[in-house]
């Protein structure tokens, strides 16, 4: 990757932050821009969530302090990861990317996510999954 950032390999939301709502407040918001602007996500021209809530949400994903990287380092490695699984050749690569950094702020913040997403409904009726689906199809 472009900025030279080594995160580990794993991501795991930690448990202690599942009702966390700051925690959650970080995730919701991510993916809530995520999701309805993924083409602004470009390292040079960031116009995402913020390179706060952003950085934020990455450092509680990878349990970073703000020592071992900048927001701006964090910001330009999720922008390369993310451009280089869009480019693969393997579709499979992209997929990997959405489920292993995307995925954990819906699966462990949903509500976070609904409300920055400005959703009203009845989550057991018709929650993120369709909503997500109907923004970005599988």
């Amino acid at each position: 990757m472009a900025s030279g950032l080594k995160l580990p390999p794993s991501p795991q939301w930690r448990t202690d932050l599942i009702e966390d709502e700051t925690a959650c407040k970080y995730a919701g918001e991510f993916f809530a821009s995520w999701m309805t602007t993924p083409e602004l996500l470009k390292a040079h021209s960031y116009r995402g969530a913020g390179i706060d809530v952003t950085a934020g949400y990455l450092r509680l994903l990878f349990n970073i302090d703000k020592q071992a990287a900048t927001d701006g380092q964090l910001v330009g490695w999720f922008t390369d990861s993310q451009l280089a699984a869009q480019l693969s050749p393997n579709p499979d690569d992209y997929q990997l990317f959405v489920d292993t950094i995307i995925r954990p702020s819906l699966d462990n913040c949903g509500a976070s996510v609904c409300k920055s997403l400005g959703w009203q409904g009845n989550n057991d009726l018709a929650g993120m999954g369709v909503s997500s689906e109907m923004h970005h199809p599988s």
